[in-house]
């Protein structure tokens, strides 16, 4: 009996301890190109994802839309906006020039390749999206690329005034 006793508080014991803890996020946010080189380079990208390996990060948050521009060439932001041509939709114009010096991506496509790099470490990869107001550098003005083709996009605060976080 005394044996059973022992084997039952062993087998209690170890199943309390050994349930499955919630894994925590640890993420990280990239910026859009202009604010980091993570994406100019498949080099960059593989230091990048390596680097959060070391460090236990679990979680990529990769900007999808800044400044009226997405992460990849769009038609909708092309038609809505007031941008000459299809690559000046995406965050990446003017970033991929270089993109496969040193090292020859597999895909040439930069967002593919952090996702695929870091599957193989067990790091998801999430868009992040910035609706635009608190994320735009420029003024809301009838200028504004979206503004321009679309001024009734325009958000109205609660005092009738445009909605735009750089007045003073």
């Amino acid at each position: 009996m005394r044996k059973l006793i022992i084997l039952l508080f062993f087998i209690i014991n170890t199943s309390i301890f050994a349930a499955p803890q919630k894994e925590a996020i640890r993420g990280v946010w990239v910026p859009a190109p202009k604010f980091t080189s993570v994406l100019h380079s498949y080099q960059n990208i593989q230091k990048f994802v390596q680097l959060l390996d070391e460090l236990n990060f679990n979680a990529i948050y990769l900007v999808s839309y800044a400044e009226s521009k997405t992460i990849y060439q769009s038609n909708i932001i092309k038609k809505y906006t007031n941008a000459n041509d299809l690559a000046a939709t995406s965050l990446l114009n003017g970033y991929s020039k270089n993109y496969n010096q040193p090292l020859k991506s597999p895909t040439n496509d930069p967002v593919l390749d952090l996702i695929n790099l870091a599957h193989t470490h067990q790091i998801k990869v999430f868009f992040w999206y910035e609706y635009g107001f608190m994320g735009d550098t420029k003024p809301m003005t009838e200028n504004h690329p979206i503004l321009a083709k679309n001024p009734d996009f325009l958000g109205i605060s609660n005092n009738g005034q445009a909605a735009n976080y750089h007045q003073k």
